[in-house]
C-alpha cells in the first residue's frame, strides 16, 4: 500500500491508526458499522475509511467524537471487488483516551457475476453509435426508419417504441446534416419509408430533402411542442389502437427510455406528459380513449409523474417507480420481462446512446437497464441472472460505460 492515500498521517506517531484487512472471495456488498463510546473523547475527529487492494479509497466518513453511543451512527455500504479490502480507523485532533474500545461490524453479501458474454456497440459519436446499434439489429429492407435529432431527447422518446413496433431502427442526425456513417446505414437499410421526427427546428428542411433520396416515401411528424409531437407519433404508429399504454414524464429522459424498451416489446405506445401537472391534460385523456387502452403503466415515482395525473386518468393505472432512475429502471424491467436472452445496458447519466438502444431493445423484446458509468447496480446483476440472459450489450464507448461496467463490477 506504500505511496497510496491509505498511509496518510499514519506514517508518524501523532495520530492513532488501526488497520484491518478482509479478503473477498468474489465481488461483494459490504455493510460496515463503526460504533464507539464517549470515553474515546468528544473532541476527537475520527476517520473511518475503506480501500481496495490498489490503495484506491472506496469510502470515507469523518465522524465527530460527540457522535458517540450511536448518535448519528455512521454505517457505510461498500461495493467491494474480489481480493483484499482494507479498513482504516484514524483519530485526528483533540486529546484521545487510549486503550478504550470501539466496535466495527462488517457483514458481507456476495454478488455473483452473471455468466454472460459482454458485447459493446459504439461509434465515434452519438450518430455513429446509433448506426452500430442499427447494423447489429436490423437487416436490409426494413419497412421504416425513424430519424430524430441527437441534440435533445424529447422528440425521440416517443419515437423509440413506435419504431420498434413498426420494425425499424431509430437513427440520429444533426439539425442540418448527417454523418457519413448515417448515409451509409440508410443505403444499407433500404427503408421503404422514412419518418422524420420533429419540426424543421429539429431536423431542417434541406436535410429532410436529402433524406428523401434514401426511401420510397418520407414524412415529417412534428408538433408545436414535445407533447404534441409525441401524440402525433403515437397516432401515426398505432392506427388500430393499443390494449395498453405507458406514461412517462417528458421533462426528463431516464424513466421514458426504460419505458420505451418495455413498451416496444409488447407493441405499446409511450405517452409523454408534463409530470409536474396536477392532473392529466385533455390531450392525454383523449389519446387513451382513442387508442382503446384498457390500462396504463406509469413509469416513475410521484416525483416524476404526479399523483394527480395518476388519479385523473380515464383507465386503471399501475405505477412502477423507484428511489432513483436506476432503481426505477430495474423495477420497470423486472415487471415487464419474465425472461430474456439479451439485455442492454445504457448510461443513466445521458440520453443519446439509449435513444437508439431503446428501439433495438423493444424490437428484440429485451430489457434496457440504466446503469452508472463505472459500475452496475447489484439488483441489475441479480436480474441478469434471473432473466436467464446469456448476452449483455453495452451501448456506447468506454467514455460512456467504463471497462468496469464491461467487467460487470457491482456498485
Amino acid at each position: 500500500m506504500a505511496g497510496s492515500s491509505f498511509n496518510g498521517d499514519c506514517d508518524n506517531n501523532f495520530y492513532d491508526c488501526d488497520f484491518y484487512k478482509l479478503t473477498m472471495p468474489q465481488q461483494s456488498r459490504l455493510s460496515a458499522d463503526f460504533r464507539f463510546s464517549c470515553d474515546l473523547g468528544t473532541n476527537e475527529i475520527y476517520i473511518f475509511a475503506t480501500y481496495d487492494n490498489a490503495g484506491n479509497r472506496l469510502t470515507r466518513s469523518d465522524i465527530r467524537g460527540s457522535d458517540c453511543d450511536g448518535a448519528n451512527l455512521r454505517s457505510v455500504q461498500i461495493a467491494a471487488p474480489a481480493g483484499n479490502v482494507y479498513f482504516l480507523i484514524q483519530s485526528r485532533g483533540g486529546t484521545i483516551t487510549r486503550g478504550q474500545e470501539y466496535k466495527l461490524t462488517v457483514t458481507r453479501t456476495d454478488i455473483p457475476t452473471p455468466d454472460v458474454e459482454v458485447k459493446r456497440l459504439s461509434g465515434s459519436d452519438r450518430q455513429g453509435t446509433a448506426v452500430e446499434i442499427s447494423k447489429a439489429t436490423f437487416a436490409p429492407g426494413v419497412p421504416v426508419t425513424y430519424i430524430a435529432t441527437g441534440a435533445k431527447f424529447p422528440d425521440a422518446l416517443a419515437a423509440a417504441p413506435a419504431a420498434a413496433t413498426q420494425r425499424g431502427p431509430l437513427l440520429l442526425v444533426d439539425r442540418d446534416s448527417m454523418s457519413p456513417s448515417v448515409k451509409q446505414e440508410l443505403a444499407r437499410l433500404q427503408p421503404q419509408r422514412i419518418v422524420v421526427v420533429g419540426s424543421a427546428l429539429s431536423v431542417g428542411d434541406a436535410l429532410y430533402a436529402e433524406l428523401a433520396r434514401y426511401a420510397g416515401s418520407i414524412e415529417r411528424i412534428g408538433g408545436v411542442d414535445r407533447y404534441d409531437t409525441a401524440e402525433k407519433i403515437v397516432r401515426s404508429a398505432f392506427p388500430s389502437g393499443a390494449s395498453t399504454a405507458w406514461i412517462a414524464t417528458g421533462e426528463k429522459f431516464p424513466d421514458a427510455l426504460g419505458a420505451s424498451a418495455a413498451a416496444g416489446a409488447v407493441d405499446a405506445p409511450v405517452l409523454l406528459v408534463n409530470g409536474g401537472a396536477t392532473s392529466a391534460d385533455p390531450r392525454t385523456k383523449g389519446l387513451l380513449t382513442d387508442l382503446g387502452a384498457g390500462s396504463v403503466t406509469i413509469a416513475g415515482s410521484a416525483l416524476s409523474v404526479s399523483a394527480g395525473i395518476e388519479s385523473s386518468l380515464p383507465v386503471p393505472a399501475t405505477r412502477i417507480g423507484g428511489s432513483d432512475r436506476y432503481d426505477t429502471s430495474e423495477q420497470l424491467n423486472r415487471a415487464a420481462f419474465p425472461s430474456a436472452s439479451t439485455v442492454y445496458f445504457a448510461t443513466g447519466e445521458n440520453f443519446p446512446d439509449a435513444l437508439a438502444g431503446a428501439t433495438a431493445a423493444g424490437f428484440t423484446s429485451s430489457p434496457l437497464f440504466a446503469v452508472r458509468p463505472d459500475c452496475v447496480p447489484p439488483k441489475v446483476l441479480q436480474d441478469v441472472t434471473a432473466l436467464g440472459a446469456d448476452t449483455v450489450i453495452l451501448l456506447g464507448s468506454t467514455g460512456t460505460l467504463s471497462d468496469r461496467v464491461a467487467r460487470l463490477v457491482s456498485c
